[in-house]
């Protein structure tokens, strides 16, 4: 089963009305796992308890996505591969920010790297980064929905 998720992020710079879109439309496996909630049998949801050492995995995930720069390569990477070159001029970025920023996302296993003579290509390997930025996009727009005129989309 898939759970359906969105995401649109939509930058706005003071002033300036910079705007930054990602869009992404997916889904995401819906998992449970075989521990009961409850051992009185009150609950009959499934949920897992994990561990520090796959906790600390999990936040690698995010760390990897907590920059502006790694988020910018992730919705420049939405619709295909793309090389280094490609990304720096896009992001109008240094070959050594935009190289740093990668090797942390393939680092996390979101990237995927292929070698082609002298140019190095990335891709997503992991589409489900997409769909955790729509779910923070959703929430963010939730948040400002009284507010006006801030849309946010990735």
């Amino acid at each position: 089963m898939h759970i359906p998720v969105s995401l649109y992020i939509q930058i706005q710079n003071y002033g300036l009305f910079k705007t930054v879109i990602f869009k992404y439309t997916g889904s995401v496996p819906k998992k449970t796992s075989h521990r009961k909630t409850s051992s009185s049998g009150s609950s009959n949801k499934a949920s897992m308890v994990i561990g520090r050492e796959e906790l600390d995995r999990v936040s690698g995930i995010f760390k990897a996505m907590s920059e502006t720069t790694r988020l910018l390569i992730l919705r420049e990477l939405k619709d295909g591969a793309m090389s280094v070159g490609e990304l720096v001029t896009r992001l109008d970025t240094s070959q050594a920010n935009a190289s740093k920023q990668l090797k942390t996302l393939h680092d996390a296993g979101l990237l995927l790297r292929e070698k082609s003579g002298n140019t190095v290509f990335y891709s997503i390997k992991e589409p489900m980064v997409l769909d955790m930025c729509k779910l923070v996009c959703d929430k963010l727009n939730r948040d400002s929905s009284a507010g006006g005129d801030i849309h946010y989309n990735i």
